[in-house]
């Protein structure tokens, strides 16, 4: 397992938008351009996909149920034998699934890292944003060529169809970078992208970690600071989640309810 430090960087705390920049240049000096961001509102959580995190859940149960109702409650449905497409629809709509969200824009990940929603604890805990080399991550488990692209042949559909008809015998890499298959609308605003994964190992504790990630914690005392912030840049609940309740939320917030 690798040192925390090697991950953490404690010298820089996310506590404003021009540190987030900080955070940002260091990054890319490091790493290059091509990243993936996430946040996440808890900085303690592990990097794990849901439907690994609990033992009740039953991968294909899930995925199956939400293809089975779900082509009559949107206007563009995937065709029923599209995995990857349902796999990254069903992500989005907060099916517990094999991926883990992650974003091209960092200031969106940090929007994750202090967003309200949820129990009241998790409001006094410190948040994270997480940087991710994909293509390097790739390249560690024997995939060169940079960013996978969701298509249903190739390691990428095999690790999908994987969750529906699970292999006898597991031959797949513990995790890699995808891009997204952009079938809603959600993907687009909050441009998603994301890793697969096939077991429930930690991706901040693999062997990997220390060369392909670092974690900038975002301090509980700058979370309402940085929402504001956030806001005056046009990212808020509404133009995270383009829908009629995000708005009447933003309406509702800017009004003090």
């Amino acid at each position: 397992m690798p040192r925390a430090s090697k991950i953490v960087a404690d010298a820089i705390q996310i506590r404003s938008i021009e540190l987030l920049e900080k955070a940002l240049n260091a990054t890319r000096t490091e790493f290059g351009r091509d990243l993936f961001w996430r946040g996440q509102v808890n900085a303690s959580w592990p990097l794990v996909p849901r439907v690994f995190r609990r033992p009740s859940y039953r991968e294909a149960s899930l995925i199956l149920r939400f293809i089975a109702g779900g082509a009559t409650r949107t206007q563009h449905a995937p065709s029923p034998d599209d995995e990857v497409a349902w796999m990254h629809l069903a992500q989005h709509y907060g099916l517990p699934t094999r991926l883990l969200d992650w974003t091209y824009n960092p200031l969106m990940a940090l929007y994750f890292a202090v967003v309200e929603d949820g129990p009241s604890p998790r409001r006094k805990t410190n948040g994270c944003v997480w940087a991710l080399e994909p293509a390097l991550l790739n390249d560690k488990h024997g995939w060169s060529g940079g960013i996978l692209v969701p298509a249903r042949g190739g390691i990428v559909g095999k690790m999908i169809h994987d969750a529906f008809e699970p292999a006898k015998e597991k031959t797949l890499p513990p995790v890699v970078a995808v891009a997204a298959f952009e079938s809603d609308i959600r993907m687009l605003v909050q441009q998603s992208t994301f890793t697969i994964h096939s077991n429930r190992d930690d991706l901040s504790t693999s062997e990997h970690a220390a060369t392909v990630l670092r974690k900038y914690i975002v301090p509980k005392d700058s979370k309402g600071y940085l929402r504001e912030r956030l806001r005056t840049f046009g990212i808020s609940a509404s133009t995270v989640f383009p829908d009629l309740e995000s708005l009447a939320k933003d309406i509702r917030s800017s009004y003090g309810g």
